[in-house]
């Protein structure tokens, strides 16, 4: 079974160097919540989650597996939960702003490797989606693509998988590299919990950024960017 993990040591005060590499996958897994798929078994697997912003111990085990082959970041997760009669999912619809009320998952994203912002990338345990994306960049599917993301219940909790095409984020030609941290709320708690473990100065909203852990992958895509031809008719 693909269900393990494996301690990360906890990064410094400062932004650590690319310790962590992101492996690359031959073939994309479904995205449909089921996590049988045989390609996690060469995704990187998270560590323990730790508490964020918040002294009390982590009380439901959240285990995640990442991956790319070459042209989208792939993300699994696992939410085990002791009570998942309890688990909230109202939020139907997408970019609503109920998904951060309900368990949730995040991927938080510092494409630019600046440690200054980064996009997040929310799903809640119904599979529904919402994002926001750094640099001003929007969220026209029409133009830069998107992503996609699936959630299915458990018998201990819920599942989720997650793709998200480089080409929706911002990146250097021929970057190696970037910074990312994965998150995951339960609705019925007051914090969430974090991979790979933030030092304090780093756990609240505004203070995230310079201290997202950093991450080696290959070579990103080269897609610069494409001339756009907007139709539009105006009438008065």
């Amino acid at each position: 079974a693909p269900y393990c993990t494996v301690p990360h040591p906890v990064p410094l005060a400062a932004p650590p160097a690319a310790t962590l590499s992101l492996p690359r996958i031959e073939a994309a897994p479904k995205i449909d919540g089921d996590l049988s798929d045989p390609v996690w078994r060469d995704a990187l697997p998270a560590g323990d989650f730790v508490r964020f912003g918040g002294d009390g111990p982590v009380v439901e085990r959240t285990e995640a597996w990442l991956a790319t082959d070459g042209r989208s970041l792939f993300v699994a997760f696992r939410c085990h939960d002791a009570r998942p009669e309890l688990i909230r999912a109202s939020e139907t619809q997408r970019g609503g702003g109920g998904v951060g009320d309900d368990d949730h998952v995040q991927v938080r994203i510092d494409s630019q490797h600046t440690h200054r912002a980064f996009s997040t990338f929310t799903v809640n345990a119904r599979g529904v989606q919402a994002e926001t994306l750094e640099g001003g960049t929007g969220a026209n599917w029409a133009w830069s693509g998107n992503w996609r993301a699936a959630a299915r219940r458990v018998d201990d909790g819920w599942a989720c998988e997650i793709e998200i095409p480089w080409k929706l984020l911002r990146y250097r030609k021929g970057a190696r590299g970037f910074a990312l941290a994965l998150m995951r709320r339960v609705g019925r708690e007051t914090n969430p919990v974090v991979w790979p473990p933030v030092p304090r100065p780093g756990q609240t909203e505004a203070t995230l950024a310079p201290f997202l852990p950093d991450f080696s992958a290959p070579p990103l895509p080269d897609n610069p960017p494409r001339p756009v031809f907007l139709p539009f008719t105006l009438n008065t």
